[in-house]
């Protein structure tokens, strides 16, 4: 009976892993899109897209620290993070002369991806910004 307990429970865990979560920010679908120009300009649109909803989600957490050290931590942490996030992209991605035409829409796809969930974490570690600034 345990067996079966704790097999439905991952069952349930592993739906909810794969649910869709909702949209951060306005995002264009890049996938009927026929020349990989096209799918360039998508995917940085929606890189820039993503990164203006984090500026703007960065700047509503900087409003509710409590003092200055902790808006000089904030201010640090994201310094921090976008240095990781591009070396993380850049490993992950590569150097655009040894990809080709395609270099532009996985780095602004991998550059998106970091950034939505980096919007989601300051959105979960400071939930008033959500609502409480609107």
């Amino acid at each position: 009976m345990k067996i079966l307990h704790y097999s439905l429970l991952l069952c349930f865990i592993a739906l909810n892993a794969t649910a869709k979560l909702p949209p951060l920010y306005p995002r264009e679908d890049c996938s009927s899109l026929a020349t990989q120009t096209d799918m360039n300009i998508c995917a940085c649109n929606n890189r820039d897209s993503a990164d203006k909803i984090l500026n703007e989600t960065y700047q509503r957490v900087m409003l509710l620290m409590p003092n200055q050290q902790a808006k000089n931590d904030l201010k640090n942490a994201e310094r921090a993070w976008i240095k990781k996030r591009d070396k993380v992209c850049h490993e992950k991605i590569g150097n655009r002369e040894d990809s080709g035409t395609i270099w532009d829409m996985e780095m602004c796809g991998c550059l998106e991806d970091m950034t939505a969930n980096r919007i989601r974490e300051l959105n979960t570690k400071h939930p008033a910004t959500i609502d409480q600034l609107d």
